[in-house]
C-alpha cells in the first residue's frame, strides 16, 4: 500500500501505523460515552422536549466536526508524510564546494549589468545562482570567507535552499579580511568525506590573502593528496576601485588600490591540478563557470538521488488551530453549566 501511494502520488508516510489511530478512537469513545458517571434524575429527561437554541445546535453540530478534523490533522502529522522526488541522475553529477570572498572590497561596483554598476558580490552571486539552477543533479555546498571561513551549507542536491542563501549573502558577514587558506581548509575538509567521484572546490577570491592560520598552498597540498581540484577565480581588475566602507561615509569616498595576488592562485590551481581563471566583467565571469560546468563532470552510476520534503508541519498547525478553536468556542459562546 505504501509503495502504491508513493507510486501515485510521490507521498510517503514514515510512520503509517499513526494512521490507525483516529479509527480507533472512534471505536472507543462510543464505549466511554456508554458509562454515565452520574446519577440520572427521572425529571431530566424531560428537558429533551424543550426547543433547542442555536447555541446549543452550533455545539451539537460545529464543535465536534472541528475536534474531529483536529484529531485527523494530528494523526496525519503524527504519520510524518513526506513528498519524495527523484532527481535526474543519468547525466552528469559531482561534488562541489563553492569557496566565496566576503571580504570589504567584494563591494567595489566595477561590475555592469544592463547598463549599470553593480558590485562583484552582486555579480558573483548573480552568476551563481544561474549556475545552481542548471547543475539540478550535483551535490554542491557553499563556504564563505573573510578574515574567518565559515560552512553556508554542507553538500546539498536542494539548489533551492543554496540559492536562498546565497541571495542573502553580503561583505562582511565573515568579518573584514581574506582568509583564502581557511577557506580552502574548510571547503576541503567538507569534500574529503564525499563520494567518490569529481570532487573540486571553486574558489571566487578579490584579495590576496591577509588572515587566517592556514597557508592557502598548503591546503592545495593537502587537496592534491586528497584528489580534490582547486580551480581558483580570481574577480575584478588590479585597477582603483570605490569601496564602500565605513570610512568612506564619514571621509567621504575615495579611490583604493585592491591587492591582487594572480601569482597565488595561479599556484593554488597548478599544484592541485586545477585551473586559473581571471574575470573582469559579468560575461567573463558567465564564461568561467561554462567552462567549470565542462571541466568537472563524471558520470553517476548510482542510485538516482531524492529529493524530500516534509510535510508535516502544516498539518500540525492546522490541527492546533482547531483545537483551539474548539477549546475557546466550548468554554466561551458555547459553554454548558454543568
Amino acid at each position: 500500500m505504501q509503495q502504491l501511494l508513493l507510486a501515485w502520488t510521490g507521498i510517503s508516510f514514515v510512520y503509517p501505523l499513526a494512521l490507525l489511530f483516529p479509527p480507533l478512537f472512534l471505536l472507543v469513545r462510543p464505549l466511554r460515552s456508554a458509562i454515565v458517571p452520574y446519577p440520572v434524575y427521572p425529571r431530566a429527561a424531560l428537558l429533551k422536549r424543550a426547543p433547542a437554541g442555536l447555541r446549543v445546535w452550533l455545539r451539537r453540530y460545529l464543535l465536534p466536526p472541528l475536534l474531529l478534523a483536529a484529531l485527523l490533522l494530528i494523526s496525519l502529522a503524527a504519520a510524518r508524510p513526506q513528498r519524495i522526488s527523484f532527481l535526474n541522475n543519468s547525466g552528469e553529477a559531482r561534488n562541489l564546494v563553492l569557496a566565496l570572498d566576503l571580504s570589504r572590497s567584494m563591494s567595489a561596483q566595477d561590475f555592469y549589468q544592463q547598463g549599470r554598476n553593480i558590485s562583484r558580490l552582486d555579480a558573483v552571486k548573480l552568476v551563481v545562482s544561474e549556475f545552481l539552477r542548471e547543475r539540478p543533479g550535483d551535490r554542491i555546498g557553499i563556504v564563505v570567507f573573510g578574515s574567518t571561513s565559515l560552512l553556508l551549507s554542507p553538500l546539498t542536491l536542494d539548489h533551492e535552499l543554496l540559492t536562498q542563501l546565497v541571495a542573502r549573502l553580503d561583505v562582511g558577514m565573515a568579518q573584514d579580511g581574506t582568509a583564502i587558506g581557511d577557506g580552502l581548509g574548510l571547503s576541503v575538509k567538507r569534500l574529503a568525506s564525499a563520494p567518490d567521484g569529481s570532487r573540486a572546490v571553486v574558489l571566487v577570491t578579490d584579495g590576496a590573502n591577509n588572515s587566517g592560520q592556514v597557508d592557502p598552498e598548503k591546503a592545495a597540498h593537502v587537496a592534491k593528496d586528497l584528489g580534490i581540484k582547486i580551480h581558483t577565480v580570481g574577480i575584478g581588475s588590479d585597477k582603483p576601485v570605490v569601496i564602500n566602507s565605513p570610512s568612506n561615509f564619514i571621509f567621504g569616498g575615495g579611490l583604493r588600490q585592491v591587492e591582487f595576488d594572480e601569482k597565488t592562485l595561479q599556484e593554488i590551481a597548478k599544484i592541485s591540478g586545477g585551473i586559473y581563471f581571471h574575470a573582469e566583467n559579468l560575461e567573463g565571469l558567465r564564461g568561467i563557470y561554462q567552462e567549470l560546468d565542462k571541466l568537472e563532470s563524471s558520470t553517476a552510476e548510482d542510485a538516482p538521488p531524492q529529493k524530500i520534503d516534509e510535510l508535516f508541519p502544516p498539518l500540525l498547525a492546522w490541527a492546533l488551530a482547531l483545537y483551539l478553536a474548539a477549546l475557546i468556542l466550548s468554554r466561551g459562546l458555547l459553554a454548558t453549566i454543568p
